[in-house]
């Protein structure tokens, strides 16, 4: 054996330390405390992008659906229940698209209204489209419906982008 060469089989054969445990590249931060911290942080998170998502445009999505784009009562039900379990897939990647989007454009606590406004509008559209496109054709929605669903869906998000941002905040 070379001098400088460690000796792996006492090595495997050693209690695990501190060090040893801290060294583990899983825990980014070396620390299992503040490793658990940022799971649950993001573990919340998701749940409040979650519950925001629902309880925000359930009660504007819904009217818009059954009077303006003339959907039944049951594909407005049927669309908002997709809505919900869209928004378990989708809703926290919504809200990191946001903040992605937000650091992309450098908006801050402290930029201007107009600033938030576009970059809240404009992310909430990107993200709303293909989103909502796949809401209203699950529930059953007919092509003319969508026709008419889609825009007026997109022009809700882009006009209460900044709204949904304030209560995503």
């Amino acid at each position: 054996m070379v001098d400088n060469e460690p000796n792996l089989e006492e090595r495997l054969q050693e209690e695990p330390s501190r060090d040893n445990f801290s060294q583990n590249t899983y825990f980014s931060s070396g620390n299992p405390t503040t490793y658990l911290r940022k799971h649950r942080e993001r573990i919340k998170n998701y749940f409040i992008d979650i519950a925001a998502s629902i309880t925000f445009y359930t009660p504007i999505m819904a009217p818009m659906e059954y009077f303006i784009a003339d959907m039944s009562g049951e594909e407005v039900l049927k669309s908002r229940s997709s809505a919900i379990g869209i928004a378990f897939l989708a809703a926290r990647p919504n809200g990191i698209f946001r903040e992605w989007w937000a650091r992309k454009w450098n908006a801050t606590p402290e930029s201007s209204h107009t600033k938030k406004f576009l970059v809240d509008a404009s992310s909430l559209v990107v993200f709303q489209i293909p989103t909502y496109t796949t809401i209203l054709t699950l529930s059953g929605a007919s092509l003319s419906e969508i026709i008419v669903a889609l825009p007026i869906g997109i022009a809700i998000g882009a006009t209460f982008g900044r709204p949904y941002g304030y209560y995503l905040d």
